[in-house]
């Protein structure tokens, strides 16, 4: 690997991986501006999935098939064609996460302002959306988009939630508390565990809240910032 690969990947700094990344990270917001603001967005880093393609020449990410084929490239061609074959990977995906998150983030605004909704349904043929126990759900992301405004009492979050979307709990001031599972690994707004009132959630405690070690991170820097 050290002989395809730049230099000081496998190093202890692993300083040539960083560089990579770094030198990918302003690439790709040049070349794939919409995807990247997605990503941005929804707290998504690509240094979380780019270092493992890189360092495994994508071993283990893609079918055997696929993989055979980019090592041929690679290997052929050198490495320097890693950043085109990732841009061309997520190029691919493009507008499938763009339109994901563009219909979630709508459909949570479309339920904002209802104060007496207690029940949201959704058909049992939608593929993108589900209703679990009257809460809208991403069925793809594991994500929570928006809780009735007009429920009152405690939540506990399904487990197997992975997101919190962005004002899913805006304006349930009926809300009294709310135990969230291990599995969510996302917050996008951190006002929620905060209880700020710019949420307008009025009286309002968390009962249970299991820490996924990437949500205590992103909570312990999003508190730092604030002191």
């Amino acid at each position: 690997m050290d002989s395809i690969l730049p230099r000081d990947y496998f190093s202890e700094s692993m300083v040539g991986v960083h560089v990579d990344i770094d030198t990918f990270n302003s690439l790709a917001h040049n070349v794939l501006p919409r995807l990247m603001m997605t990503l941005d967005g929804n707290g998504i880093m690509v240094d979380m999935f780019l270092s493992k393609w890189m360092m495994s020449l994508f071993i283990g990410s893609m079918q055997p098939a696929t993989t055979n084929r980019v090592l041929d490239i690679i290997f052929y061609d050198g490495s320097h064609l890693l950043f085109q074959i990732i841009l061309g990977m997520l190029k691919t995906l493009e507008t499938e996460i763009t339109r994901s998150s563009a219909a979630a983030a709508a459909a949570g605004e479309a339920f904002e302002g209802l104060d007496k909704l207690a029940y949201i349904n959704v058909a049992d043929d939608n593929n993108q959306f589900e209703s679990i126990s009257g809460v809208l759900f991403h069925r793809i992301d594991k994500a929570l988009i928006k809780y009735p405004s007009g429920r009152y009492g405690s939540y506990d979050i399904p487990y197997g939630t992975r997101t919190v979307g962005n004002r899913s709990f805006a304006g349930c001031t009926g809300l009294t508390d709310l135990s969230i599972p291990g599995t969510v690994e996302f917050i996008e707004d951190l006002r929620l565990l905060l209880n700020e009132s710019s949420l307008n959630l009025h009286s309002f405690r968390i009962r249970s809240f299991q820490l996924h070690k990437g949500l205590l991170l992103i909570l312990e820097m999003h508190t730092a910032q604030h002191n």
